[in-house]
């Protein structure tokens, strides 16, 4: 007789229920938004899925909640499919789960504070009510390398495998610097190097990094988030940047929404997170791999 999922799946469906009803108690909106999107994201280290008849496959929701907030939207959410191409391994699918949140007049420690209490909901008493660990990407690259770092361009002194290609080498700095946080200890990582990602303004008290917070646990980076860009020129340069990288590393340009551009003159203070749901359900239920605690993983469609 077969191995039923069904226990699973059961715990999955409660993961996500939860998830739900901490945010409708607060008083979030669920919204549903597109799936094709006639622009995407420029970051280079996302790969979209360009459908043939025009646009792309929705690799985040990040764009159209923003322009619900321009128009005057207070706090709304999206739980759903979002898509990126290339992705795959075991904590990564091609296809995933991602719940976006956000809210005007949020400060990013109150967006936090919503994340830790989704996730201590969804995990029980396993976290206890002690306040998570925080940490800068510099003090991680100083604990995992012993170097320290006052400007980025000195990362060029850690030896590595991707040596030679500057952006690659510093997320291979990062990637392994973070593999050596306590997996048991929920952690926020903060101060990110600018230029990692186009939506991300950058620290008025430090130029040369960015107001993003990441959440590892587990061994996995489970929530990405941080307060909203309200300068559009700001935005279009900055996506532009990412664009003439693509360019540069011989990846293919990629159309900008122009809608989302627009909307980021009127958006209000606020801030914003995305959690990935299946890397939140692996790391609560237990797996050692995302299709774990998938219905269905990219191979087994």
């Amino acid at each position: 007789m077969p191995v039923t999922r069904e226990p699973m799946l059961r715990a999955r469906a409660m993961v996500i229920r939860a998830l739900r009803d901490e945010l409708d108690s607060r008083g979030f909106i669920e919204v549903q938004t597109p799936l094709l999107v006639p622009g995407t994201c420029p970051d280079l280290g996302i790969r979209s899925f360009e459908v043939r008849e025009g646009g792309y496959l929705v690799s985040s929701t990040e764009y159209q909640l923003k322009r619900l907030f321009a128009e005057g939207i207070s706090a709304a959410y999206t739980l759903g499919p979002n898509f990126r191409e290339g992705d795959q391994g075991r904590i990564h699918n091609p296809e995933f789960t991602m719940l976006e949140w956000g809210r005007a007049g949020a400060t990013m420690g109150e967006v936090e504070g919503e994340c830790e209490s989704m996730v201590r909901r969804v995990a029980g008493r396993a976290l206890g009510q002690e306040r998570w660990a925080r940490v800068t990407v510099r003090d991680l690259i100083q604990r995992g390398f012993g170097v320290p770092v006052r400007d980025w361009s000195e990362l060029v002194r850690i030896p590595g495998p991707l040596a030679g290609d500057d952006d690659a080498h510093l997320s291979w700095i990062i990637d392994t610097a973070v593999q050596r946080l306590d997996p048991e200890a929920p952690t926020w990582v903060v101060g990110w190097p600018a230029g990692m990602t186009a939506s991300a303004g950058l620290d008025p008290s430090d130029p040369s990094v960015t107001q993003r917070s990441e959440l590892f646990w587990k061994g996995l980076e489970i929530c990405d988030g941080f307060p909203f860009v309200r300068a559009e020129d700001w935005q279009r340069a900055r996506s532009a940047a990412e664009n003439e990288a693509r360019r540069a590393a011989g990846m293919a340009v990629v159309q900008q929404d122009e809608r989302f551009l627009a909307a980021v003159a009127q958006l209000p203070e606020g801030a914003g997170m995305a959690m990935g749901v299946d890397r939140l359900c692996l790391a609560v239920l237990g797996g050692t791999s995302l299709c774990d605690v998938m219905t269905f993983g990219w191979d087994d469609r």
